[in-house]
């Protein structure tokens, strides 16, 4: 193996889609659990039925987060591109699923729906890796 390459296999470079592909796979099956439990809350007569396409969004928007903190974790640096391109990988996901099973969903209105709802959670979930400051700014000098 040459220097470059191990050195970026040590670092973890190269590895976003690979790591991104996962945290996309982590996200969906988040969505799936969380519309489960929806479900049975619907079933049970807990929530009303008109809540349904919102509880859609809410299981999207925190399967995507979940799947991208978990990306975002993986890499070293930009984490909100692994936020983002886990986003992208769970939409193509999303529309694999989509072309397989079709049924009487929320029609094309909601798949995009659910498309910025990913990348609003995948967004939030990469941000949710940004490391905070322990040093004071060295701007505010007194």
């Amino acid at each position: 193996m040459k220097k470059g390459k191990r050195r970026a296999a040590q670092t973890g470079e190269g590895m976003l889609a690979q790591e991104a592909t996962r945290g996309a796979a982590f996200a969906m099956a988040v969505t799936l659990a969380l519309l489960l439990l929806f479900s049975a809350l619907l079933a049970k007569g807990k929530a009303p039925a008109a809540l349904l396409d919102d509880f859609v969004l809410l299981s999207v928007l925190l399967g995507c987060s979940c799947g991208a903190y978990r990306c975002a974790g993986k890499q070293q640096g930009g984490v909100v591109t692994a936020g983002v391109v886990t986003a992208l990988a769970y939409i193509a996901l999303l529309l694999l699923c989509t072309l397989f099973f079709r049924g009487e969903g929320g029609g094309p209105q909601m798949i995009v729906r659910e498309m910025i709802a990913s990348v609003a959670g995948g967004c939030f979930g990469g941000v949710l890796r940004l490391h905070k400051k322990t040093q004071k700014s060295r701007l505010r000098k007194r």
